[in-house]
Parts: C-alpha cells; sequence; structure tokens
C-alpha cells in the first residue's frame, strides 16, 4: 500500500532517484569513515595500530574491486544497490554497539566492501539512465555538490554529536539516513538495461590486462587517483603540519571546511566547462595550479597566510576534477565494458590513497615537511603533462 502510495503521488526519473540514493548512502559513509579511527581508538586501539589496520583493510578492498566485474555481469544492478545499501545500513547500525576493536574492524571492512559494490552499481546505472551525454554530464555535476555537501556536514555533525550523546547514538542516526535510500529503491523501480553477453569476465588478470592495454583508460585511471592523492595529502598529512605549527584543531576544522566549500558550490557546474573546452585543457589547468599551491607552501610555509588562501582556490580545481573523471572515463565507453571497466577504475582512488600515504610518509622520516610539498608539487605537475596529452 505504501509503495502504491509513494508511486502514485511523487515519481523522480532514475538520474534523480540516484543522486538520492547517493546523497543518503554518502551521509553514512561520511559519518563512519571521518570517525573510526576516533572509536576504534576509544575501543582501545593504538594510534599505530589503527593505521595499519586500515591500510590493511584498503588493501582487501582493492582485491575486492578487481573481483567485482563477475558479480556486475551476472547480478541484476538494482538488486546489488538494494542489497548493498540495506546490508550497508546493518553494518552500521551494528558497528556502534559492538565494544572489541576487532570486531569493530571487520564490521567496518564488511561496510567498505559494500561501499565498493554500490559506487560500481551506481555509476553503471546512472549513465545507462542518463539519455544524452549532456544530461548525463548535468546530472554528475549536480550529484558531486550534493555529495561533497555531505562530507562537507557530516563529519562536523558527527563531532557534536559524539560530544553531547555517544558513538552508539552517531552510528544509529547514520545508519538510519543510509537505510532511507533502499526504502527509496524499493517504493520506485530504477530501471536497469538489459545487457546480452557471450561470457562473463571473471579472469581478474585478464580484466586488468584489457584496461591497461587502452590509454585512455589508463589516462582515466591517473587522473582520477590524482585527486585522491590530494585529498590524502591534505587531510592526513597538512593537517599534522597545521598541528605542529601552532593551529588548534578547531582552527583546522573550520580550515577544512572551507576547503569544501567551493566543491559544494560549484561542481554542478562543471558539465558547462566540459561542454565548452572539452577535457585536455581544463585537466592540465587544473592540476597545473595544485602543483603550484603545492610549490607555494614549500616557499612560504604551511601556515602562510597566501599558502592557506591558495589552498582554498586550489579547491576550485577539484571542483571540477572531481565530476570531471568520471565524465572522462565513460565518454566512448562501450556499456557492455562498463561492468568490466567501472570496478578497476574505482580502485584508482584506493590507489592513490595508498601510494601516498607510503611515499609522504616515508619521505617525513627523513626528510622535513618542505619535501613533501616540493614532492606533491612534482607529482601533481607530471599529471598537468599527462592531461595535456589526452584526446577530447
Amino acid at each position: 500500500m505504501m509503495r502504491k502510495f509513494v508511486k502514485g503521488h511523487t515519481h523522480l526519473n532514475a538520474p534523480q532517484e540516484l543522486i538520492l540514493v547517493r546523497l543518503l548512502t554518502t551521509v553514512g559513509a561520511a559519518v563512519i569513515v571521518a570517525t573510526v579511527s576516533l572509536y576504534l581508538h576509544d575501543l582501545g586501539m593504538s594510534a599505530g595500530a589503527i593505521g595499519v589496520a586500515t591500510a590493511v583493510v584498503m588493501i582487501i578492498n582493492l582485491l575486492f574491486a578487481l573481483w567485482l566485474p563477475a558479480l556486475l555481469e551476472t547480478v541484476n544492478l538494482g538488486k546489488i544497490l538494494i542489497g548493498s545499501t540495506f546490508c550497508f545500513a546493518l553494518s552500521i547500525f551494528v558497528f556502534g554497539q559492538v565494544k572489541h576493536a576487532v570486531f569493530a574492524l571487520f564490521l567496518y571492512l564488511i561496510g567498505r566492501l559494500l561501499l565498493s559494490a554500490f559506487i560500481s552499481a551506481y555509476s553503471i546505472l546512472f549513465r545507462d539512465d542518463s539519455p544524452s551525454k549532456k544530461v548525463y554530464r548535468q546530472n554528475v555535476a549536480l550529484a558531486g555538490s550534493l555529495v561533497n555537501f555531505s562530507w562537507m556536514i557530516a563529519p562536523f555533525l558527527a563531532t557534536l554529536i559524539i560530544d553531547r550523546y555517544s558513538f552508539s547514538i552517531l552510528y544509529i542516526i547514520g545508519g538510519s539516513v543510509a537505510l532511507l535510500s533502499t526504502l527509496i529503491m524499493v517504493m520506485q523501480t530504477i530501471p536497469v538495461r538489459e545487457k546480452k553477453r557471450h561470457n562473463i569476465d571473471s579472469d581478474i588478470v585478464k580484466n586488468i590486462r584489457h584496461y591497461m592495454s587502452q590509454k585512455r583508460l589508463r589516462d582515466a585511471y591517473l587522473l582520477g587517483g590524482g585527486v585522491d592523492m590530494y585529498w590524502v595529502f591534505i587531510f592526513v598529512f597538512l593537517t599534522v603540519f597545521l598541528k605542529d605549527s601552532g593551529l588548534d584543531t578547531a582552527e583546522i576544522g573550520l580550515l577544512l571546511t572551507i576547503t569544501q566549500m567551493p566543491l559544494f558550490l560549484l561542481e554542478f557546474r562543471t558539465y558547462k566547462v566540459v561542454d565548452r573546452f572539452k577535457y585536455r585543457l581544463p585537466f592540465t589547468i587544473a592540476y597545473a595550479f595544485i602543483a603550484f599551491v603545492m610549490l607555494i607552501f614549500a616557499v612560504l610555509g604551511p601556515t602562510s597566510i597566501i599558502s592557506l588562501l591558495f589552498l582554498v582556490m586550489a579547491s576550485f580545481s577539484t571542483a571540477f576534477l572531481e565530476p570531471a573523471r568520471e565524465m572522462y572515463l565513460y565518454e566512448k565507453l562501450n556499456t557492455l565494458e562498463e561492468e568490466r571497466v567501472q570496478p578497476i577504475y574505482a580502485t584508482s582512488e584506493l590507489t592513490g590513497s595508498i601510494f601516498i600515504r607510503l611515499v609522504i610518509g616515508l619521505v617525513l622520516l627523513a626528510f622535513q615537511p618542505v619535501v613533501s610539498f616540493v614532492l606533491m608539487g612534482i607529482f601533481m605537475g607530471y599529471l598537468a603533462i599527462r592531461a595535456s596529452g589526452i584526446k577530447n
């Protein structure tokens, strides 16, 4: 009865419905990702143990993503969306009730794997259900703004809930919000495009070779992962540099919130940049500017007002890069390739995160922070050069 009521009184087209589903699921993801270290520490884990354990989780997540093509090609994508969001919501509920760090870490791993399945299925359906490239670009840009709003607000509200109530209450709220996405999909049917296949791409090595044999897909992987490398550097390393330089936690938190505002305010306009300039020039300028900002930090230091102003300005570059990287991936991708390609592309986030944590972490064991800024400038500069050679 309720399903008939909802379908009879309100109807979103498929991409709009998927945007709402992604928004609600992201709130749950942002809540748990932003506070998992605090929660594990509260359960008795040391900072070092948390770092090692979460790195292992990321590696397992990466291996799981490489297995996903076979799942995406054999199971209805709509069922994957519903199942992954429902189970993810349940994992958040239980995560907040356990009192043993190992069990909590296991649930965190399960949640990450479910999110990987959700994101891959979501991205494919989102593209398949968009009637044209122009509409697809508009929808991706809009989704990017809303998702970044979640990442901007959810961590801040999460810390307030923890301070006033408890971790348990926080995860009940986060799980409830994520569960709403399941209810939306149950109440309104998402169309799934039927694809006739001659075989299932279950060979992981063969899938990787197929992906890496195409320059356009290699470029998409590098240019996509570069954004995650940048944000990991900012959230993991720059925050420590700022803390060591005398800024208090509240000031650092406010600064990070400000860096997210351009993404929320501007990403929904990204499609206009792509419509006018395509990809080569905007990608090149965006990464070149981030490289320039890193060199500004190397020269002036992390607490310089000029450096921090340029840090906020760098978010204008990421406001283009974040939605445009997926647009570029799907620009000329055959629909039969999507299930095979999307999960491998999605590992660019994990690869970039692991790479930058390892490299910068090792560099800081032997050198001063200034070297890390120079190194980041070189990485971002390389990506700018790589972007200058892509085909529109």
